[in-house]
């Protein structure tokens, strides 16, 4: 029993510390978004954009860009010790900001350092993945290799699905928290615009024919189609 614990323990701080390494290396991977560097037709608005995501906070949020210009996603951060952070790539903030949507996937980050995002996955991943030791301590007793097998990767499989659907609930819940702030009608234009603009028209088909599961696992992430029908559902329901 100690050493399934000691095991349990050890895997719960690799994987803390993992997280923690990821947070780091996004930091030295971005740089501080700096006004005075942004010409001056770009720089009053982005000053816009960064008093809106401090205004629907309340507290100061620092917006840092990706020091990579090939690095394209947005991503935010709520560490319990630091002032939460907003990643970006400027580029598309800049055309974003042109367009009129940039707003809708600021608030998204905002509403992920709401919900605190970060801190939930840094919890739930590592005691969720851990529990593969005792399965692993009780499997091995079995004399049959092949059920040994089967029951390792039926039980990873089923911690894998459970995380993705964790993410995916995060993901629809951080929408409607978008959505509550800036409207639904908003929140969805500038999803149908993402999805016109920047979508695959036959990863969009593939997307309607694959079952929603496989193509979360697949791609790793909330295609742009189930983030609108998502939002859609909730039209005329009263967001809390």
């Amino acid at each position: 029993m100690q050493d399934i614990l000691v095991a349990i323990t050890s895997v719960i701080i690799f994987l803390i510390v993992y997280e923690v390494a990821m947070y780091v290396l996004a930091i030295l991977g971005s740089t501080k978004l700096e006004l005075l560097s942004l010409p001056d037709g770009i720089k009053g608005n982005v000053e816009g954009l960064i008093s809106f995501i401090q205004s629907i906070y309340g507290k100061p949020i620092t917006l840092r860009v990706w020091a990579d210009i090939n690095r394209t996603e947005w991503i935010s951060y709520n560490m319990l010790l630091h002032k939460p952070v907003i990643i970006v790539n400027l580029a598309s903030l800049i055309e974003l900001g042109k367009d009129g949507y940039a707003k809708v996937f600021l608030a998204h980050e905002v509403c992920h350092i709401k919900r605190k995002s970060s801190v939930k996955a840094l919890i739930i991943s590592p005691l969720l993945i851990s529990l593969i030791i005792p399965v692993y301590m009780y499997a091995i007793k079995f004399t049959n290799i092949l059920l040994t097998l089967a029951t390792l990767t039926c039980f990873a499989i089923t911690i894998f699905i459970t995380l993705k659907f964790i993410s995916a609930y995060d993901e629809f819940k951080t929408d409607e928290c978008t959505a509550k702030i800036l409207g639904i009608d908003y929140v969805l234009k500038a999803y149908n615009y993402i999805a016109s603009k920047y979508g695959d028209n036959k990863l969009k088909q593939r997307h309607y024919r694959l079952p929603f599961l496989i193509t979360m696992l697949i791609k790793g992430e909330l295609p742009i189609e189930k983030r609108i029908e998502n939002i859609s559902k909730v039209r005329g329901t009263n967001l809390k």
